[in-house]
């Protein structure tokens, strides 16, 4: 009989074993796979929901109403400053959909960061804080992200966080395709199947190689730009759904996509819009992929000759040429009023903070620098009828600062009464800005510099 019982328990602790073992394998399985647009959600348990009638939830829960799940982090200032615009959209289609955020930060480290968020401590939105499990079956390259779900649970879109408006919402509310869609496909190697134009030389004075330039819809998460070294198939550079901006920027080795201008109206198409909603619409109307390949066993990784070869084909392919030069502008400059900064703390050992908050801006051990900044997104976001404005940091304030502005818009009439407050001010000056100016090529075998 012992034996019996003996081996009766060596029986049940083998089945239990296995069953375990099953479980981890397939919660393994759960977490190493990816979803993609069409895929079913797996049933979750978010053991940590904050601001939401429940502290626990089940992804099988939310089946029934169409989910936007906003996925974000601690250091991202630009996913915090959507949240007051998520909330209204919430509130404003409350019995079509739920919008959820998602971080894989801890609860600990939320709450650190809500001790010095001013939108954090008033925000209303559900939040689901430390999960790994979700926020790695989605895998965003970059926050902010977001998943869209259908009422029964599928993934249908996948999208950056700024394609969240009430037009998109209506869009996905009417169960039409999301426009600011980003495809979740794999890149395969980039070779002369997928591009057959790969094939094909040409030449750039002494320069032999092939390349492709066309337009195309976005087929990544994200714009990506490599260089490529490969001893068979040669030395190059892959820009993949780059927008136009970028490329030029690229082959002219311009780093601010502001100050490039146009000498013909006929190309102000290819120039961003001043009006940041305006923003996506036109990243998806100009996305290019870029691919170029030097001749294979001939040259070695020189990026002067790519560069020249990128100028040619944007000569040929869009029939512009840039020229930098600096040109004098009309900025507003952001200057200290004398020794009056009464209102402004130096901070020494606060967590940075930057929120552009609805109406106004917050920041806690940050420069001037990034005042300047975010003044200027604050002034340039509403309008598009005016040349686009930079504001320069001349305030000469060594270290970081602390400081809270309230302003009723972004006037800068109405953002200089809150700045007087706090010993600043915004003055209108003259100043050399370096640009890019674009104009149209006649003639493009010119163009090898």
């Amino acid at each position: 009989m012992v034996e019996t019982k003996l081996g009766i328990k060596t029986i049940i602790i083998a089945a239990t074993f296995a069953i375990i073992s099953n479980d981890l394998k397939s919660q393994s399985t759960q977490r190493n796979k990816v979803l993609e647009v069409g895929d079913t959600i797996p049933d979750i348990v978010l053991n940590r929901v904050l601001n939401y009638q429940y502290a626990q939830i089940k992804t099988s829960d939310l089946k029934g109403k169409k989910v936007i799940l906003d996925l974000w982090n601690k250091w991202c200032t630009s996913c915090i400053a959507s949240f007051p615009k998520l909330e209204e959209l919430q509130q404003k289609f409350a019995n079509d959909i739920t919008i959820l955020t998602l971080t894989n930060n801890t609860e600990e480290e939320y709450i650190r960061l809500k001790k010095n968020s001013k939108i954090l401590k008033q925000s209303k939105l559900p939040f689901i804080v430390g999960d790994t499990v979700l926020f790695n079956l989605i895998s965003p390259p970059a926050v902010p992200f977001v998943a869209w779900f259908n009422e029964y649970g599928v993934l249908v879109a996948a999208s950056k966080g700024t394609s969240v408006t009430e037009q998109s919402i209506e869009t996905f509310i009417s169960n039409n395709p999301i426009s600011h869609d980003y495809r979740i496909k794999s890149l395969d190697t980039i070779n002369e199947i997928r591009y057959p134009e790969l094939a094909n030389y040409k030449n750039n004075d002494s320069i032999r190689y092939r390349s492709i330039f066309k337009k195309e819809q976005k087929i990544e998460y994200r714009p990506t730009t490599k260089f490529y070294h490969n001893r068979n198939e040669g030395v190059g550079l892959d820009i993949i759904d780059g927008s136009i901006l970028s490329i030029v920027s690229f082959a002219y080795s311009f780093n601010d996509e502001r100050n490039i201008l146009t000498k013909n109206s006929n190309l102000q198409h290819l120039i961003l819009p001043i009006k940041f909603d305006d923003r996506e619409r036109w990243s998806h109307e100009n996305t290019y992929t870029y691919i170029l390949r030097l001749e294979a066993g001939k040259y070695f990784f020189n990026s002067a000759q790519i560069l020249s070869c990128m100028k040619k084909d944007i000569a040929e392919k869009v029939g512009i040429v840039g020229t930098r030069k600096k040109i004098a502008q009309e900025v507003l400059v952001l200057k200290s009023m004398n020794s009056n900064t009464r209102r402004i703390y130096m901070p020494e050992t606060e967590k940075p903070v930057l929120e552009d908050t609805k109406n106004g801006i917050y920041i806690q051990n940050n420069d001037t620098k990034s005042l300047a900044k975010t003044l200027e997104i604050k002034i340039n976001e509403n309008t598009s009828s005016r040349p686009y404005i930079r504001v320069i940091d001349e305030t000469n304030i060594k270290g970081n600062i602390n400081i809270d502005l309230t302003f009723k818009d972004n006037s800068i009439s109405e953002i200089n009464k809150e700045l007087k407050e706090n010993g600043l001010l915004l003055t209108k000056a003259q100043r050399e800005i370096e640009c890019l100016v674009l104009e149209e090529c006649i003639n493009a075998n010119t163009i090898t510099q």
